[in-house]
């Protein structure tokens, strides 16, 4: 199990024993996967069946599946910011440039799509106060330790996540 190393940590420190009872490892496995794991992938298949691989790793008996939304998304994983001047800049036109195999028309559609959210978005203020972005942080901190020890809860989770999805891309 890749997880096992992470998980003997977290279940010694629960429960305070060399040798911990399998039930403590559970739940240590389960926070793990909770806190820990993150995943990006292009294909929606490999983010689902990364979700039931995790689901069925840390499962626990009595408790509900845990929500993952948040942690395994669907998406490039190698894309990054190289100038912190490109946070405030937005993305250049240039990076939809069609290379060779590219369909000419959708790279033009999308460097339109790009040109037209980065005129229309609010500047990124890292050292403003006033800005919304501090508190970003902490909300989606206290997201983040929303339970989930029971259905209701992980329903409320991902109406919470819908949420804050939805005031960070207004």
């Amino acid at each position: 199990m890749p997880l096992q190393p992470q998980a003997n940590n977290v279940e010694r420190h629960f429960a305070g024993e060399r040798e911990p009872p399998p039930e403590a490892y559970r739940s240590a496995l389960r926070e793990v996967i909770r806190n820990c794991i993150y995943a990006v992938d292009k294909n929606p298949f490999a983010v689902d069946l990364c979700k039931v691989a995790l689901w069925i790793e840390g499962h626990e008996p009595g408790m509900p599946l845990t929500f993952l939304d948040h942690h395994i998304k669907r998406g490039g994983s190698l894309m990054g910011v190289r100038d912190l001047d490109a946070l405030y800049d937005g993305t250049p036109d240039d990076a939809y440039k069609p290379v060779s195999g590219d369909d000419r028309a959708a790279a033009a559609g999308y460097r339109n799509r790009n040109r037209q959210e980065r005129n229309s978005q609010l500047p990124l203020r890292l050292a403003n106060a006033d800005s919304p972005i501090p508190d970003l942080g902490e909300t989606y901190d206290a997201f983040a330790q929303m339970a989930e020890t029971r259905p209701e809860h992980v329903h409320a989770k991902e109406a919470r996540y819908a949420e804050l999805r939805g005031r960070a891309t207004d």
